[in-house]
This record gives C-alpha cells, structure tokens and sequence, in this order.
C-alpha cells in the first residue's frame, strides 16, 4: 500500500473546536483508502487563511518534505485545491516542489491533479485563479460590510471593553465607569501613570481581563494608557483610525474630559519619562537664573547638617540653593496662591470649532474610502494627506478644551489648599507648580548661607 501525506486547513475556527479539521479528516481518511493508500502524517493549519499571507506552518513543513522526497511525500490528500493554495504565486511554488520527485495531489472534491504534465498545471493555476477572485470578492464584501457596520455605530468584536456590560456591550458596569472616571481625575490633576498602576494594583482592582478562580492579573501603565485614549470612552465609533458615528453604547467620559485626557497622555514629554519619574520636587521644572538650564540636585554628605545636605543648582554656573529651603518657599507660595485663587467657569465649546472637527472627521474617512477604491492612490501619497487632516484636527479639538489649569487646581483653589496640599503625591504637586510658576535659581552672592528668599525668583503663568 503506498504512503501518502494528508493536508487540512480551515482558515475561520470561531468556536475553537476544530469541527471543520475532523471533517476533512474524515473525508480524506475515506479518500485514500479508495486510492489504496496509507496516510503516515498530517499536516494541519487550524484557524489559518491561505490568502492573508500569514505564514502557514504545517503547509511550510509539508512542501520541505516535498521539495526533500521524504518518504510519503510523493503524494499528498487535500479536501480540495483550495485547502492547499488560494493564490496563484503560491501554487508555482507548489508546482515546483513537485516536479522535483514529480509528486502529485488528490482532491476529495476536485479529483486528481497531476502538476507533472501541462494539463494538470493548466487546471490547478484556473481553480487558483477563481479561488483568488473568489477572495477578492469576499474581502470586498467585508470591507464594506464593515465601514458600512462602523458607520451605523454598532459595536466592534473583540474583547470585551473594560466599562461596558458583556451581554450588548452597550450598559456602563457601575463599578468599571468608576474606575474609569477616576483614572481620568487623577491624569488630569498631574499624577502619573505608574502611581495610578500602582494604586490600581495595590486595591485589588479587577481588569477587565482577570475572572476568578484565574491567578490575579496585575494593571499595567500600557493598559492604563490604552485605555484611555480609546474614543469609545467620549462615545465615537471608529473605524480605519478614523471617528465615523457617535456608538450605540453609553458614553463613559464628556468629550472635553476625554479630550483633556488625550493631550495630557500624548504630550511628549509625559511620554519620555517626564514629570512621572521624578524623586524631588523641582528638578526639571526650576531652571538657572544664569543659564535658563534645568537646575539639577546634589546630594551632600551625612556630615552635613540637615537643612543643607542637598541642593538645587547649576554645575555649569555654580549657581546651588539649600533643597529643604527652596521646597519649603515654593510650596508655601503655591499654597498661598490657591487658598486666594478665583476659578472662572470653563468656556462653552465654539460651535464653529466643533463644526470644523466634524468636517475634518468626514474628509479623513472620505480620504480612507477614497484610498482602498483608487489604484491610483500610492500609500505614500494617502499617509501625507491624512497626517495632516489628523494634525488640522488636533489643533481645533484643542481651541475646545477648557483650560487645563482649571482641571489642576480645582480641586485644591480655596481655603482648604493648605491642609489637602502636604498629603497630595509628588507627581500631582510636580503638575500643579509646573502650571502655576516658573521658577528661576538665582546666585546669592558672598556672605553666610543664609536662604533669603530673593534668590529664588517665582513667575507666575
């Protein structure tokens, strides 16, 4: 009896189960004993498209075997000749593996194909050519199934969205919006993502991933992030990178929120480490009254008597301030300016700005239709024209953000700034100086090391 080799794929296994692999194996196992032979190995690629490109493994393994003549391998069971390849690129570089041992392949449903002789070949590049038109055409009906799914507003697939009920994915989980909420707080009044993480994790907040009796799954300021920028929170469906509906789901955050916590999370220098990876207080923010560089610290000996033992300055200067000193001044001048702070009302939106976003929205998704239609159309050539409708649009959604210093201090303006300040994190109390004060370390000149507070020179923003 002679060997054989049998391939099976599927290319969508929603369920998981490998129902459809069980029944080609069926089929072929009833196949090869019809043709009097034995298959000594399979080759499967469950849940694989043979059009994506994405690399097929046991298919790689098979074809080595061909191209090698190990033994069985001169012959080789599918279901049908579009289980094996559905582009006619793909089926050359079959054709040439089995001319080699000049192997050849039987179909349940298509019979055999001898790719030894013209006519075998003839066939099997006419079936790929239909199994790729037959591609094509799906795909193009999932696109627009897809923008047309997007445009009504309707739900994406995928994980469930931390926020929103797993039955419609439509109703806010009280408890999820809260967390929600307050991460979006906490981003706006300075604190950084990784002291946020940290409070998340040391809370025993569930992720929208982790169910018991599961081995508990820690945040992650990637996570956190992410999250945060979705537009599902201000309640836009997207599609193509591009906001096309308002979602059928419940909004989580206003959209002036939302997008507060977009500028704050897309600054570049929160994402370079910025305020969030710092240890003292005005490193980074307080600059040299010479130089205008960021001062740095340096730390003094434990020989040194306390209030002097680190300082604030300039190496290229020498220009140096006591820390404990300068900290103490500028902190209780921060206080005393939010205990005498009047806050104004945040500004209504500009209905011509947001207007103009719409319109900036509608040409963005018109560029994407018109860039997946037209051939014409280089990649090159529709990556410049979106990149800037995206930057024109970033700069009218920021003319309607309300002005973040309000968002920092609001909480802190009035009477009750000087007893929430000392408990407040290093990182918040970093954002709300940053927001208030310029800070400039002046030299003292000659005499005791006195701190006089002219030394250090405050500018109000």
């Amino acid at each position: 009896m002679e060997e054989c080799v049998g391939y099976v794929r599927i290319s969508d296994d929603g369920e998981g189960a490998g129902l459809g692999v069980k029944r080609q194996k069926t089929d072929l196992t009833a196949l090869a004993k019809r043709l009097n032979k034995r298959i000594i190995r399979w080759y499967v690629d469950n849940d694989v498209s043979a059009f994506t490109g994405k690399k097929r493994a046991d298919y790689e393994e098979m074809l080595d075997g061909i191209r090698a003549g190990e033994p069985g391998h001169r012959c080789a069971l599918a279901w049908h000749t579009d289980r094996i390849h559905r582009t006619t690129r793909e089926l050359d570089d079959f054709i040439d593996a089995c001319e080699i041992h000049n192997a050849v392949a039987h179909t349940h449903q298509a019979g055999l194909i001898d790719l030894s002789t013209p006519g075998g070949r003839a066939m099997a590049r006419t079936m790929a050519t239909f199994a790729q038109y037959e591609s094509d055409i799906k795909r193009e009906r999932l696109k627009l199934w897809s923008k047309q799914h997007a445009e009504s507003g309707k739900n994406p697939g995928g994980l469930r969205p931390y926020g929103w009920s797993a039955e419609d994915r439509k109703q806010l989980v009280p408890e999820e919006h809260e967390v929600i909420k307050d991460i979006a707080d906490r981003i706006l009044a300075g604190e950084s993502l990784r002291s946020i993480v940290a409070d998340l994790n040391a809370r025993m907040i569930p992720t929208g991933t982790w169910h018991p009796p599961l081995a508990w799954k820690e945040w992650s300021s990637t996570v956190v992030r992410s999250m945060m920028l979705r537009p599902r929170l201000a309640g836009w469906r997207v599609h193509n990178g591009a906001q096309v509906a308002r979602g059928e789901w419940e909004q989580a955050l206003d959209e002036s929120v939302w997008q507060q916590v977009v500028a704050v999370l897309t600054d570049p220098e929160r994402r370079s480490g910025g305020m969030g990876a710092r240890v003292n207080l005005l490193t980074g923010l307080a600059r040299c009254g010479i130089c205008d560089q960021p001062v740095t610290i340096q730390y003094g000996g434990p020989k040194r008597p306390a209030r002097s033992r680190n300082a604030y300055g300039c190496r290229t200067c020498g220009t140096w301030r006591a820390q404990p000193a300068v900290d103490a001044y500028v902190e209780g001048a921060v206080v005393a300016y939010l205990e005498n702070m009047k806050l104004e009302p945040d500004p209504a939106a500009d209905p011509a700005v947001e207007a103009r976003c719409e319109m900036l929205r509608q040409r963005i998704q018109e560029e994407n239709d018109r860039y997946a239609d037209d051939d014409t159309h280089t990649l090159a050539e529709h990556r410049r024209i979106v990149g800037r409708l995206k930057k024109r649009l970033a700069d009218e959604q920021a003319k309607l953000l309300p002005p973040r210093r309000s968002r920092l201090v609001r909480d802190l303006a009035g009477a009750n700034a000087a007893v929430r300040w000392p408990d407040m994190p290093l990182d918040r109390k970093r954002s709300v100086i940053a927001e208030l004060l310029e800070i400039r370390i002046l030299k003292a000149g000659a005499g005791r090391r006195v701190f006089r507070p002219e030394t250090v020179q405050l500018i109000r923003r």
